[in-house]
């Protein structure tokens, strides 16, 4: 099982997703440390491959010790080529460090502070944690802003400790939400990893078992719209339930692009598609709280009916006095079971 954060698109801004380093981003990484900008604010730069190896192993040792937990950032859309990094470091009981770089070529897309708001509250919803640190050197004005962002307000100034910290430095702290019950679980951020046959229905359709209840693994809902890779080709389904057991459908035009057949043996990775209750604004995510059944229908639908809605819901930036209004609107049009918001 693989851990993965789902971080949803946000306007112009495409979705993430937060994964554990892997072997075959060393190429990548050493491409990241080759920036001077990096290289300046980072305490360890890496210099060759032998420093990529060595730093993807403590990665992998981070994990197993429950110690460090080090996140590739990556587009939804392609797992392949990391734009950052964000790390949860415990240091000691109920307090953890984060840590976050971008890639100089995803700078000014706003990726880091989605990610550390990411990391941070899967980090609150499954580790006994009282605060988090971020810790920067004055003079790295980006970091700063990042953090704040993150919502990580500026607690402390720090006096240099040379030679590892040669400038004076702030101390940024986030503390977790009053109701714990609003983080995410691991459970609900976590990404399936299984390996089935396909098979072929009788009535023509071609199928994969799905091995697990996906509302145990990530919370009841009337129907799970799903994101992954069937065979390393990218998915998008549901998963449906049938006299023989949950399965996901495999499309004709899917089928017929990716030489995917039945009995073949594939491996699949699923997780919840586009944002997830935990993902959503307090004021919405109360507002669906207080209203169970537009709650469980906003669950049900899929990720381009989400969106339109939080889109339009957002689109108050200039005028915030309307975004109590549109919110009660969704609501009353969620509880009536309308998929999308009548054009007027």
């Amino acid at each position: 099982m693989t851990i993965a954060l789902a971080v949803p698109a946000t306007g112009s801004a495409t979705a993430l997703r937060l994964r554990p380093w892997r072997a075959d981003d060393l190429p990548a990484l050493l491409a990241a440390h080759r920036d001077p900008l990096l290289r300046r604010w980072l305490v360890t730069s890496l210099a060759d491959e032998t420093d990529a190896r060595r730093w993807l192993e403590a990665q992998a040792d981070g994990w197993a010790s429950a110690t460090r937990f080090s996140f590739a950032v990556v587009a939804d859309d392609d797992d392949s080529a990391p734009l950052g990094h964000v790390v949860v470091k415990v240091a000691t009981a109920g307090v953890a460090e984060v840590g976050y770089w971008t890639a100089a070529a995803a700078r000014g897309q706003g990726i880091a502070a989605r990610a550390l708001d990411a990391v941070s509250r899967w980090a609150f919803g499954t580790q006994d944690l009282t605060r988090l640190d971020l810790l920067h050197a004055t003079g790295n004005r980006a970091s700063c802003r990042v953090a704040e962002k993150s919502g990580y307000p500026l607690r402390d100034l720090l006096p240099a400790a040379p030679p590892a910290f040669p400038d004076t430095g702030h101390r940024h702290v986030r503390t977790p939400p009053a109701d714990r019950a609003s983080a995410p679980t691991i459970a609900a951020m976590e990404a399936r990893r299984f390996t089935a046959t396909v098979s072929l229905e009788e009535r023509g359709r071609v199928v994969v078992p799905v091995p697990f209840d996906p509302d145990q693994a990530w919370g009841a809902k009337a129907r799970h719209h799903v994101t992954g890779t069937v065979a390393d080709v990218r998915y998008r389904g549901v998963v449906d339930t049938s006299d023989t057991g949950r399965r996901i459908v495999l499309p004709t035009a899917w089928l017929r692009d990716n030489h995917v057949a039945p009995d073949d043996r594939v491996e699949v990775v699923l997780s919840p598609e586009g944002p997830q209750r935990a993902d959503l604004a307090e004021d919405f995510a109360a507002a669906l709280d207080a209203a169970p059944a537009a709650g469980a229908f906003f669950d049900s639908l899929a990720q381009f009916y989400r969106r339109a809605y939080l889109r339009w819901i957002d689109g108050t930036t200039r005028r915030p006095e309307l975004r109590a209004a549109r919110i009660a609107e969704v609501v009353d049009l969620l509880t009536a079971g309308v998929k999308q918001r009548p054009k007027p």
